[in-house]
């Protein structure tokens, strides 16, 4: 199989960032830039190195082959063209610390350790900009809003939805969304301390259990006071 060692490197990197609780769920698209285009995912089963497929710089398929990449390989291929410092690049939902920061006070604070393993700010793209009346519409818009900030720093995350992130290769991608989860983990225990509350544990499937610790405090601000 073509390019068969590079499929196994995204296949274990999705392990790695699946194992570590970096990523959530299966609405996961990663890739990386090759001398013929790009080795990117279809959707679900990450974890097997033959469902990734080579496509061109315009999401065609480049194998013969009945996998066909993720929907979103519009958004991967428009950022390539846009960034060419960029060979890799993943959009998914973070990790459950991330997506509390994110979603409740719809900012994220730039440490001077995210600054410098992101090289740029980061961008928070309101949720309210990607208002669409089907799929196709709403990924031409996410496609658009994405690379449009991506042309310019590292890093976004969409509240509700996830965060997209760019990097020179695997492993920065890979130290980039662990420096999110970290940085927000240690913002939502310090919040946590201030109200007592030192000895809860969060599990990765935060919902029911945030809407539940909201009511019990009132609403939790993560900006400080």
């Amino acid at each position: 199989m073509r390019y068969k060692k590079l499929k196994q490197e995204l296949a274990n990197m999705f392990k790695k960032l699946v194992a570590e609780n970096l990523i959530q769920g299966e609405m996961v698209n990663l890739s990386i830039r090759t001398k013929r285009g790009i080795i990117i995912n279809k959707m679900g089963k990450m974890s097997m190195a033959e469902n990734y497929i080579l496509v061109d710089i315009k999401g065609k398929p480049c194998e013969c082959t009945k996998i066909q990449p993720s929907l979103l390989v519009s958004i991967h291929c428009k950022i390539y063209k846009i960034r060419q410092d960029v060979n890799a690049v993943l959009l998914c939902r973070g990790g459950a610390y991330t997506e509390i920061m994110a979603n409740i006070s719809q900012k994220f604070p730039i440490t001077p350790e995210v600054s410098f393993l992101f090289g740029s700010p980061l961008t928070i793209i309101k949720i309210d900009k990607l208002k669409a009346k089907d799929v196709d519409e709403f990924i031409v818009k996410q496609k658009n809003i994405i690379s449009k900030n991506l042309k310019t720093c590292n890093g976004v995350i969409i509240p509700f939805l996830g965060v997209g992130i760019v990097g020179k290769d695997l492993e920065e991608i890979y130290y980039r969304i662990k420096a999110l989860e970290n940085i927000a983990k240690t913002i939502v225990f310090t919040k946590l301390f201030s109200l007592g509350r030192s000895n809860l544990r969060i599990p990765i499937n935060i919902p029911l259990w945030l809407d539940n610790l909201l009511k019990k405090e009132g609403k939790i601000s993560l900006e400080g006071g």
